[in-house]
């Protein structure tokens, strides 16, 4: 039986003999059963071939990579998860990128999760000029796209428009307090140091990773980023929209650094401008013309304290906290998006949803309530009859 046949069975013990003493294959070859083992096999099997000198960025004949094959065999995702951490090349292309793959041969909506955690951009265009988005009918496929695009859109935006900054990077203008949270402030003189002798080019492609946390030159910004050799952050904890918003959140719970509040009602509320700007036009519109002056501001829109919260938690973090939506809430954060004019959708239909299980529950509770009476034996009108009687026995004596 041959190494090959043993792989396609996804027999783990038959594939370790082979490899008892002396290893027999090429490199060659052992690129070859990678590969298959990408398509057939569990995460055991690859991980052993992987261990055996194999070069993770290996094609086949028709130019897929590893991530290309594990994709159209809708493999197990672990196994996925485990190729990009050990450096394979989420947005490498033949005609298609891995997530084209992906949403072509219908893989599992939580492998495509899985692929752009890990920063595979959606919007990268394949031979056909076609993105991955456009190849997929599946509304649920077609909302994961749109939840990850909106935070993405709105940060390279606010990179590409290069507005009220305060920082330059190798003569390219960026927000000191972005490189900071993303790359922690005792990084920033080393950072500088590193790409003063480095193209603009190479520059702008690093900076828009570090305001997206995509890019589709990957491999390129995972090598500058490695040759910084910083000492308390790596590259696989900063890649992708989630470890985005991850140092976003830690913004958001950094009053210290907040360098703008909104008064609602005669409460206060702190923010970061930069955060404001990005994701609402007319706050933009409004730090543009005022500039650095004005650290405050009263918001007119007649909303909530709460509402007004929920939509800043929203600007940092892409989501909202369901537990502190009431319908109050959800009615104001409805019609938002006009008056903020915020430039990317908000989940509308998600909160619409919200608001009709939160209606459908009160409407239960409401329901036991009546019932509760009912059971009772006639609720107020039986407590009167007892007042009645007692007031009658009162008069008697």
């Amino acid at each position: 039986m041959s190494l090959a046949s043993v792989i396609r069975k996804n027999d783990l013990q038959s594939v370790k003999e082979f490899f008892f003493g002396e290893n027999p294959f090429t490199k060659t070859q052992l690129n070859q059963f990678f590969l298959l083992a990408c398509k057939h096999s569990s995460l055991p099997i690859v991980e052993l071939l992987l261990n055996k000198n194999v070069d993770i960025k290996t094609r086949d004949p028709y130019q897929n990579n590893c991530l290309h094959i594990a994709c159209k065999f809708r493999c197990d995702p672990s196994v996925v998860d485990f190729l990009i951490t050990k450096g394979a090349e989420v947005n490498c292309t033949n005609n298609n990128t891995c997530l084209h793959e992906a949403v072509t041969y219908e893989t599992p909506i939580e492998m495509i999760g899985l692929l752009l955690h890990h920063g595979a951009n959606p919007t990268t265009v394949n031979n056909d000029g076609k993105t991955s988005i456009e190849l997929t009918s599946d509304p649920k496929i077609k909302s994961l796209f749109q939840r990850f695009l909106r935070l993405t859109f709105d940060m390279i935006r606010l990179y590409n428009r290069q507005e009220c900054t305060d920082f330059t990077l190798n003569g390219l203008k960026v927000h000191r307090i972005i490189l900071e949270a993303r790359l922690k402030r005792e990084n920033i003189e080393k950072i500088e140091t590193y790409f003063s002798n480095k193209s603009q080019k190479k520059t702008n492609e690093f900076l828009k990773w570090v305001y997206s946390g995509s890019s589709n030159s990957l491999e390129l910004v995972k090598q500058m980023f490695e040759e910084m050799n910083f000492d308390n952050i790596t590259f696989f904890n900063k890649n992708g929209r989630n470890n985005l918003i991850n140092d976003l959140k830690q913004l958001y719970k950094d009053d210290s650094s907040k360098d703008f509040s909104i008064d609602v009602n005669n409460e206060t509320i702190k923010c970061h401008r930069i955060i404001l700007q990005a994701r609402s036009d007319l706050y933009r519109g409004m730090f543009i013309n005022v500039g650095n002056f004005g650290d405050k501001v009263k918001d007119y829109s007649n909303r909530s304290p709460q509402t007004i919260k929920a939509l800043i938690r929203y600007f940092y973090l892409d989501e909202f906290d369901k537990s502190e939506l009431s319908n109050q809430v959800l009615d104001e954060l409805l019609y938002a998006k006009d008056y903020y004019q915020i430039s990317s959708d908000l989940p509308i239909p998600e909160l619409e949803e919200l608001r009709e299980k939160i209606e459908s529950k009160e409407d239960d509770e409401e329901s036991d309530g009546e019932n509760e009476v009912d059971e009772g034996g006639g609720g107020d009108g039986e407590k009167d009859d007892e007042e009645k009687k007692e007031q009658d026995s009162l008069n008697d004596n």
